[in-house]
């Protein structure tokens, strides 16, 4: 049955607000102790509190080794470093996802060569990965996207026959399993940032974890001169002093005293977003053409908290109504919503043009062939924003207001013949004229 749509003077579909529903993270007065004791020792800039954050971190991951970094940035460069990526050497890496996952191949003479991505998990597609290796590619980068773990088992394989190592950036996904192992601690190496907006989420960090004791040395020898202790090898012990990579990558103290108590309550914190998720996009996803990134009915995938999930809309819905025009017209039904999501970077003039660091060339191709890419190389992550909605963060248990959220969703997507024709600055103005 047609319901008129709050644009055109319906009802709308929310009609409450729930103030701290997606408030991320949960701070507590056991992380702001955590955090004072740091301040009243005066040991921000120590590493004993970091020491056991790792040990925890590790056993938690599943892995034998953790390392503490400032950031998420930092901790994948690492990861990088103790897979021994360097000058001249091929990265491969979805072109779809965010800076951070990639750029830091620059700083070691390496380059990204970009791969296209699945139209359903949006994780990394392994067919396109393997297609793309050649006796330059040292290693693979797979990304879990939105808490959907990508296809851990192909890219292994990839792994196995052809002797590159994979990196898991899992910023993403924390808690995330494939097959009922968490994702990070699958292939040869993980990394993630546990930055404030993230499932884990400190303030400003990241997380390096793996099975491999020389890639743990070499990224202690790499920007963590603290750790040197914890280094058997005897050369890098005796070429050590400064750091390799001539960085300082330590975490913060006070990030990780609270990310000792994040880590504890983490599996708490997380649980009612799961269930959230659960109940809104069991409804939002019954409606025809309109799909998601959650790991619904996934036997081999479970989400491991509410962050970065997406409604992917099929061509006949986008062929009806562009997904700006849905997004505006859900939120003049009060609830959350936006359209699209990463820019492909092997189409930013970035890394087909700057030259960073004074080559005389682009610096993608300083060290290495040239492996510019251009428009439709990528079709899937080149046509993906145009199928996308992103959904508001739902932590706290509410279940009427998870309710109102999806029936907003449902209405929508159930009346586009209300759309049909309209510009998503149209439906803005609609909105603003009935006070919405």
């Amino acid at each position: 049955m047609a319901e008129k749509l709050a644009i055109h003077g319906g009802s709308k579909a929310v009609t409450r607000r729930s103030p701290e529903f997606s408030t991320w993270p949960i701070v507590t007065e056991e992380d702001e102790q955590a955090v004072l004791e740091v301040l009243h020792a005066r040991s921000m800039s120590g590493t004993d509190i970091t020491f056991e954050l790792e040990k925890e971190y590790a056993q938690w991951e599943g892995s034998e080794f953790a390392l503490a970094c400032n950031n998420g940035t930092s901790a994948i460069h690492c990861a990088m470093y103790g897979l021994g990526i360097g000058r001249g050497d091929e990265v491969i890496s979805p072109t779809w996802t965010f800076w951070a996952t990639h750029t830091q191949l620059l700083n070691l003479g390496a380059t990204p060569v970009f791969c296209d991505i699945e139209p359903d998990t949006l994780c990394a597609d392994p067919e396109d990965v393997e297609r793309r290796i050649t006796d330059r590619t040292s290693a693979v980068i797979v990304v879990h996207i939105g808490g959907y773990a990508a296809n851990m088992d192909a890219f292994m394989d990839i792994s196995e026959r052809h002797g590159i190592p994979v990196l898991e950036d899992y910023s993403h996904s924390h808690a995330s399993t494939w097959k009922g192992r968490k994702v990070g601690s699958i292939a040869q190496v993980g990394a993630a940032s546990i930055m404030s907006g993230k499932p884990l989420a400190t303030g400003e960090g990241g997380m390096m974890n793996t099975n491999d004791r020389d890639i743990y040395e070499r990224a202690i020898m790499f920007g963590h001169g603290d750790h040197v202790k914890f280094v058997q090898n005897e050369e890098y012990k005796r070429l050590g002093g400064p750091p390799w990579g001539g960085y300082k990558y330590r975490m913060h103290q006070m990030t990780s005293a609270m990310a000792r108590v994040q880590l504890r309550h983490y599996d708490e914190y997380r649980a009612p977003g799961v269930r959230n998720m659960e109940r809104f996009f069991g409804k939002v996803c019954s409606v025809p053409g309109v799909g998601c990134n959650y790991a619904l009915n996934d036997p081999d995938v479970t989400t491991g908290a509410s962050y970065w999930q997406m409604l992917i809309l099929d061509e006949e819905v986008i062929g009806r109504v562009p997904n700006a025009v849905i997004a505006q017209a859900i939120r003049a039904e009060g609830a959350g919503a936006s359209a699209g999501g990463y820019f492909c970077h092997h189409l930013h003039p970035f890394w087909n043009e700057c030259d960073v660091y004074g080559d005389g060339k682009p610096a993608r191709i300083a060290f290495s062939r040239d492996v510019r890419q251009g428009p439709g190389d990528c079709p899937v992550a080149e046509s993906i924003v145009k199928h996308l909605i992103q959904v508001p963060r739902m932590i706290q248990p509410d279940d009427e207001y998870v309710d109102q959220l999806a029936d907003a969703y449902v209405k929508v997507l159930s009346n586009l013949d209300q759309l049909e024709g309209m510009t998503s600055d149209e439906v803005l103005e609609r909105a603003r004229t009935l006070g919405l």
